[in-house]
């Protein structure tokens, strides 16, 4: 049977190896603080284009990414979803570059008339922007004889260029 002073001197061990792992575990602490959070999504270009139905908008949409001081969010998960018009992605989901910038390729749906596409930050969906695009029977609103209609005469010379 250990004697008064042995389970003394072995809480003391005790005492000691629990103090030198709280040590350990204290030293191992990050000092570095949490990555800021993005703040803010906006489109850069690619947003109300014109062009006919089924077929890719000339431009891509592009988003930038950015963080509260206005920095740009760089490694950020964008998704990207048609909801009008129909017509389809060159990709759903894309992650921005150094600039907080990223994009997709849209191609328009079989009608003519309106297209949206929601733009998500994907650890923020409160974070979200929709581009807009119109497809038509024609490539431009100048082929569209109704437009040619309304803003010139009969016998004004139009040249496309």
């Amino acid at each position: 049977m250990p004697t008064h002073d042995a389970r003394f001197h072995r809480h003391v061990r005790l005492f000691a190896v629990a103090i030198a792992c709280l040590v350990g575990i204290l030293g191992c602490e990050d000092d570095q603080a949490p990555a800021p959070l993005p703040a803010g999504i906006e489109i850069v270009s690619g947003d109300a284009q014109y062009t006919r139905k089924g077929t890719q908008l000339e431009e891509p949409v592009v988003v930038r990414v950015g963080l509260e001081d206005g920095a740009p969010a760089a490694g950020v998960e964008v998704q990207f979803r048609v909801i009008g018009g129909g017509g389809s992605l060159s990709r759903t989901v894309a992650t921005t570059g150094s600039d907080g910038h990223t994009s997709v390729h849209w191609t328009m749906g079989p009608d003519t008339g309106a297209n949206q596409v929601r733009i998500t930050v994907a650890d923020n969906t409160s974070l979200t922007a929709t581009a807009n695009a119109t497809s038509s029977e024609y490539y431009c609103v100048e082929e569209d004889p109704a437009f040619t209609q309304k803003f010139f005469s009969a016998h004004d010379l139009m040249m496309l260029t």
